[in-house]
């Protein structure tokens, strides 16, 4: 496990004028709504988690690590995002303010991060839809499999 400190990501335009002490400021909207599942971090921590070099997964966010984050008794599963364009460092991790927030973290605190679960990722999704469809598409899966089982049942017992 790797120990962190914490950049809370937030929106922000080109006059804001704030201390980027403990803060990520995006400025462009649309990248910061690409943001609210994924955890920021300097590409070399990604061989620390995952054991390996990180490759180039354009437009496969699928194929990106999955990585735990774990602070104040609290876990949650995010993306791994690349945040060298928004400068941050080996020591440092950007998650949004929701995040930031639902861990119950301070200024200066610090996080815990590890290799996640693609299972619980989804299963715990921020986004209610990928939430609602992952569940919706494990309970068809399980209700198709007992129908199958209960139909072999049936043909082989010859009832």
């Amino acid at each position: 496990m790797l120990r962190l400190s914490v950049k809370m990501i937030l929106p922000g335009s080109e006059t804001d004028d704030v201390d980027q002490g403990s803060l990520v400021i995006v400025r462009d909207r649309e990248i910061y709504e690409t943001l609210h599942d994924k955890i920021l971090l300097e590409n070399s921590v990604y061989k620390k988690i995952f054991g390996k070099q990180i490759a180039p997964e354009a437009h496969r966010p699928w194929k990106r690590g999955i990585v735990r984050i774990k602070a104040s008794g609290k876990s949650i599963f995010r993306l791994f995002n690349g945040g060298n364009m928004f400068k941050i460092k080996a020591t440092e991790a950007g998650i949004m303010s929701s995040d930031y927030h639902g861990l119950e973290l301070k200024k200066g605190s610090e996080i815990e991060i590890s290799r996640g679960s693609r299972l619980l990722f989804y299963w715990n999704h921020p986004n209610h839809l990928n939430r609602s469809a992952f569940k919706l598409g494990l309970v068809s899966l399980f209700l198709g499999l007992v129908s199958l089982v209960i139909t072999i049942i049936f043909a082989i017992t010859g009832v």
